[in-house]
């Protein structure tokens, strides 16, 4: 192929019939084009046009070279020889795509405190397919009110610059449009929302409003609230925890009499109240910050004296509370609360205390006093707060009823972690084209948890087996690549998530993630070698294969669907893409054309553009004996030569000359004399040299001598199988005299016909047919003798033990190996539930070696025996010698024979039941993708490890059911896993039916010798 230095620039999306330029400066005609996608040549002129579908730079070159150039290959055939030609075509790109961000919105977290003038760079820069100033971006922040700025650093690294101070308690959130323009003559842009966060410093202390009194009751009872004081800080989260406490300065008295919440603010009573004289205390309260100092505050509590004694409901805590409210957990069977008791006025000692209203609590009356109690456990998912209003019932001494002492008690369910995540889908299928950029998120699950708070925080996680590759946000959920995929390495990969929460002990469940990687015309067609070298006789017929070309296209479908042409216009050759032979379609001959060379185009079927590979092959021409040695001297049958008597012994008297076309032995070419008349009555005057073919005087001619001679020469070809002949006649005079002698016709008293000319003559007679008969007849019967003595039977019991035991030993191992592999992924994640079948595992491994070294030898051993025994091989030359060493042999390897079949029987119904195991597994597969849409029923179908004994009961998980089985049945391992099983089963067959081979070989041999040696045919050892 001629790798040609034209290159044709064309801008990108060019309508049909625009001219790119011509082959017609570089190339003579005519021009064939063997890339018609995308332009189409004239073959008279070489102008190159644009076809209908049009060149899209980022398609067609989606990573830029070095130079930076998109550069297409075109091939080409030119020029009357029909030569292999190859020029590039380079698009250029035109401003046809606008700028794009990957996210629409872009977030940013900046503290208050950050230093003005500082920069951030900005990660989530836009992106543009085009290249050269077209790809060159410029950004525009729009609507920052002059608080931020951009900055376009040396890298195009682009930076937000904050133009004045922030003030988080002022302005939180701030949102600007982030606009970037490439700079195309026509200029394409696009907008992303960027949002700013700004996150909290503590630059703010506790402050509070001011001094504030509070009256009340001197009857009050313990746990009273008597009021709450609270400050305020106007920082976020733990900048903003303010802590409460008494002053130095506030009595004795007042801090036995008062507690004061230091979270809350709250100040109770810590003891009942009984006074009949108003009382005021002053209490200063101090409330501190993170690295401030603290605030105070005056509170005066006025306190009112008693002018009734009305009944008090008093509550004592029993169950866990915090500011006056119990804190119930879940799901708690009933449970006592609190202990209430009335005190007051006698004249309620017959009330008693009820629960209004409709709520799952009870009263017990315990010895004047109540128990108050859940009356069945609560569930935090159906309601979490509940408010209990107690009050009395019964006769008073100034009515019928009286329910105004009431108390409300609030009672919050405390949520347990009691619910695990749940994914809205059990499984999810996903398509994903490969050679994807590695920024975006593949898929984003979502899994919910009932709870709250951290016992309903959700993170995501990937399975401990999932290719390093793939990466989970542990907060959103969004599964990403880091690499581009390659349909090549992986078609399909299965991807298990972990929904876990935060709950104690954690939840947690688990879903699957099918990603099926799409084809891309990414790989050319691969020959298997750059140059092919064919040989073929010259007799080749018409349509007999030369050879087989190799090719491969690593892609699936169209893209990897190899259509392979010859390029040479004149050679006799064609591809026969079917069975992928290169056919000869004419006769050849090698003394017309001994060698061919050819170019071998191989292109796929891909978009969005074939993908081509060039490979070139030589066709060697191997002689066929197909040529007769042609006799140039004597130039006739009728020549003749005239010796005289007085010529000396030794002399060269005349020289036959022969040519054959043929090459190598076919046209070695040998001389002998077949015939000759006058018979000599000795031996001939004349000798004739088997190689040269020169004709000299054996000895001095005598008076017998003189007169014509005439000797039939046979002029023989090397060739095989069977020389090729041709006879002449060289005819001599001893004569005195040195007249010319012509002959007018052949001799007929020989009993040779000869054709006039010597390249027709024959070396058919019947005087040589009958020893040449003789010998052939010896050749073909010492051929059938040797042939008979074979024993075939051991030989294709031998063929048939090597097949079986290649399949058993060498599938049974990887199956074995893959077994391990499934069970660990799938069945147990405990290393030590199937640390036994490892080791298991591991011991029938060596125990697979060890058959296939003794079956070797042991077939090997055999095959000899059955040479040794065979009585044909042995009566074929009379040799045969029936002994009893032979016999006892014979008797050896019978039984050893059939004792090695019944335990090869074993083997093979034991091989059977891994068989039996995936059977059952696929055909539950089989039934769950049936019943698709009963996924209640799907659930229950299920594969369960541990009863085949392969992992103990206690394994975890030990079973796989319903989605999660058919998805394991889908899987490359499984799938060959279960093809090797079947492959071993095949295998322990074939091997057991050459075990049953030689038990009949070995018998019938030892039958052949028991006969033999009885006839006492043979010594004994």
């Amino acid at each position: 192929m001629l790798c040609s230095t034209s290159r044709f620039h064309i801008p990108e999306e060019q309508e049909a019939g625009v001219r790119v330029g011509t082959l017609l400066r570089d190339f003579p005609p005519p021009f064939k084009l063997l890339n018609l996608n995308y332009l189409w040549v004239d073959k008279s002129t070489g102008d190159l046009y644009t076809a209908e579908q049009k060149m899209d730079r980022e398609t067609l070159c989606p990573e830029e070279t070095m130079a930076g150039e998109c550069i297409i290959p075109h091939n080409a055939i030119v020029g009357p020889s029909g030569d292999l030609i190859q020029f590039h075509v380079v698009v250029e790109d035109i401003n046809d795509n606008a700028p794009w961000f990957e996210n629409a919105e872009i977030h940013l977290s900046l503290p208050e405190d950050i230093k003005v003038g500082s920069s951030v760079p900005l990660d989530d820069g836009a992106t543009d397919s085009d290249s050269g100033p077209n790809k060159e971006l410029l950004y525009d922040l729009r609507d920052s009110d002059g608080v931020f700025c951009l900055s376009v650093e040396t890298g195009a690294v682009v930076s937000l610059v904050v133009q004045s101070a922030l003030d988080r308690e002022l302005q939180d959130t701030y949102r600007m449009s982030l606009v970037a323009t490439d700079g195309g003559s026509e200029p394409l842009s696009a907008t992303a929302t960027l949002i700013i966060d700004v996150t909290d410093v503590n630059d703010n202390c506790p402050r509070f409003d001011g001094p504030h009194s509070v009256t009340m009751q001197g009857d009050s009872g313990k746990g009273t609230v008597v009021t709450q004081v609270t400050a305020t800080d106007p920082d976020l989260g733990p900048n903003a925890a303010i802590t409460y406490f008494f002053s130095p300065k506030v009595s004795e008295w007042a801090q036995k009499l008062f507690s004061l919440d230091s979270f809350t603010g709250h100040i109770m009573l810590t003891q009942d109240l009984q006074t009949d004289s108003a009382e005021e205390l002053v209490l200063h309260v101090l409330a501190s910050g993170p690295y401030c100092p603290p605030a105070d505050t005056q509170v005066t509590v006025s306190i009112l004296p008693s002018t009734s004694h009305v009944p008090v409901i008093t509550i004592g805590f029993i169950a866990e509370h915090e500011n006056q409210t119990i804190m119930l957990p879940e799901n708690q069977p009933p449970t006592v609360l609190a202990l209430l008791e009335v005190r007051g006025n006698s004249g309620f000692g017959d009330s008693t205390l009820i629960i209004e209203g409709e709520v799952p609590f009870m009263l017990s009356a315990q010895n004047g006093k109540y128990l108050l109690s859940s009356s069945k456990p609560l569930d935090y998912e159906m309601k979490g707060e509940y408010l209990i209003s107690v009050g009395l019932s019964g006769p008073s001494s100034g009515g019928y009823m009286s329910t105004s002492s009431g108390q409300e008690i609030r009672v919050l369910v405390v949520d347990v972690n009691d619910n695990a995540p749940r994914f809205l889908w059990p499984h999810y299928h996903l398509e994903v084209e490969e050679n994807n950029r590695p920024t975006g998120p593949l898929l984003t699950v979502e899994a919910t948890d009932a709870d709250s708070g951290p016992n309903g925080r959700v993170t995501y996680g990937l399975g401990q087996y999932t290719a390093a590759i793939f990466r989970m946000e542990s907060q959103t959920g969004r599964l990403s690549v880091t690499v581009p995929l390659d349909r090549e390495q992986q078609d399909m990969h299965v991807i298990i998530v972990l929904a876990r929460d935060d709950g104690s002990p954690p939840l947690e469940s688990l879903t699957t993630i099918s990603i099926r990687v799409r084809d891309q015309n990414d790989n050319a067609p691969v020959f298997g070698t750059p140059h092919f070298m064919f040989f073929i006789p010259e007799n080749l017929p018409p349509l007999a294969h030369v050879g087989r070309i190799g090719v491969t296209d690593a892609d699936e479908g169209q893209n990897g669907d190899v259509e392979v042409r010859v390029v040479n216009a004149t050679a006799p050759f064609a591809m026969d893409n079917a069975q992928g032979m290169l056919r000869c379609t004419a006769d050849v001959d090698r003394e017309t054309v001994a060698r061919y060379e050819l170019h071998l185009l191989a292109t796929d079927h891909g978009r969005p553009f074939p993908l081509t590979s060039v490979a070139k092959v030589t066709v060697f021409v191997e002689d066929v004996n197909d040529n007769r040695p042609k006799v140039i001297l004597p130039d006739s049958n009728l020549s003749c030569l005239t010796v005289s008597p007085a010529t000396a012994a030794g002399t060269v008297v005349t020289k036959i000359y022969a040519t054959d076309e043929d090459s190598g032995l076919n046209s070695q070419i040998t001389y002998a004399v077949a015939a000759q008349e006058p018979p000599p009555r000795s031996s001939s005057p004349f000798r004739l040299d088997p190689r040269s073919g020169n004709i000299t005087l054996a000895q001095r001619l005598l008076g017998t001598d003189l007169g014509m001679h005439h000797l039939i020469v046979v002029v023989s070809d090397g060739g095989k199988p069977a020389p090729l002949h041709t006879a002449v006649w060289v005819n001599l005079l001893v004569n005195e005299t040195a007249e010319p002698c012509h002959l007018d016709s052949l001799p007929r008293s020989l009993p040779y016909r000869l054709a006039q000319t010597p390249s027709d003559a024959s070396i058919c007679d019947t005087k040589y047919a009958h020893p040449m008969l003789l010998v052939g007849l010896g050749c073909y019967d010492c051929c059938m003798r040797c042939l008979s003595g074979v024993p075939y039977c051991s030989l294709v019991a031998t063929l048939l033990c090597f097949s079986g035991i290649a399949l058993f030993c060498g599938c049974g191992h990887q199956a074995l190996t893959e077994t391990e592999r499934l069970i660990e992924i799938y069945f147990a994640r405990n290393l030590q539930d199937y640390i036994t079948l490892a080791y298991i595992i591991q011991y029938f491994q060596y125990v697979i070696y060890g058959l296939a070294s003794f079956f070797f030898l042991y077939c090997i051993v055999l095959l000899a025996e059955g040479f040794y025994t065979t009585s044909a091989t042995r009566q074929s030359f009379g040799e045969f010698r029936s002994t009893m060493c032979g016999r006892c042999l014979s008797s050896t390897f019978i039984v050893v024979t059939y004792a090695l079949a019944v335990l090869w029987l074993l083997v093979f119904a034991l091989s059977a039941l891994p068989v039996y195991f995936f059977y059952n597994t696929d055909a539950t597969c089989h039934t769950i993708e049936v019943l698709t849409e009963t996924p209640a029923s799907i659930n229950q179908l299920c594969v369960d490890a541990r009863q085949y004994g392969l992992l103990p009961w206690n394994a975890v998980p030990g079973k796989a059911c319903g989605t999660t089985l058919a998805n394991i049945c889908k899987t490359r391992e499984y799938r060959m896993t279960y093809e090797l099983y079947v492959a071993a089963f095949a295998g322990a067959g074939i091997t057991l039916l050459a075990l049953l081979t030689y038990i009949v070989s070995t018998t019938y041999n030892f039958a052949v010798l028991r006969y033999l040696g009885r006839k006492g045919i043979g010594p004994r050892c």
